[in-house]
């Protein structure tokens, strides 16, 4: 738990490596429930891959490296603003936020890991339950898998003389 609360705290990308399948390590469990279960018991890093390996037989080793690239690959993706607006918009029409905490704009303003600024009415108003929803619709929309997202929730100024 240690090790997964250092990854979180400093925003990098990894994967859950689970050894020893030879083993019937699952108690009747399939890959999936497994793999869903290990992402709650591991959870600063619940938006991980899991791999399935067994080092005596080899199976899922030649699966490792290609995982990381593709991990390191979400980690320096970037959202062009247009379209993050669109699907936040999308995201937002379907289940608004509360009143005092209206979304205005979004840009993604970073990677390695990937940030994206909110600029809404009061961010003190934006509840957490809002704001894990806001991930999980992005990351099913674009990805992100494997590597932390950073939002982050700035007060809306409007520009003077408009």
């Amino acid at each position: 738990y240690k090790r997964q609360g250092y990854i979180r705290r400093n925003l990098k990308g990894s994967i859950l490596v689970v050894n020893k399948v030879d083993l019937g390590l699952f108690d009747g469990m399939s890959r999936e429930a497994f793999a869903r279960t290990a992402k709650v018991r591991c959870h600063p890093v619940w938006y991980s891959n899991v791999l399935f390996t067994s080092c005596v037989t080899g199976e899922g080793i030649d699966l490792i490296l290609p995982e990381v690239v593709r991990t390191y690959r979400e980690y320096s993706k970037r959202v062009g603003t247009s379209l993050l607006k669109k699907v936040v918009d999308r995201i937002i029409d379907f289940s608004p936020p509360p009143r005092d905490a209206r979304v205005f704009y979004c840009t993604q303003v970073g990677t390695r890991p990937p940030q994206i600024a909110f600029s809404v009415r009061d961010p003190e108003k934006m509840p957490d339950s809002y704001v894990r929803y806001l991930e999980a619709e992005i990351r099913r929309r674009f990805g992100f898998e494997g590597v932390p997202i950073v939002m982050e929730f700035r007060p809306f100024r409007r520009k003077r003389g408009t």
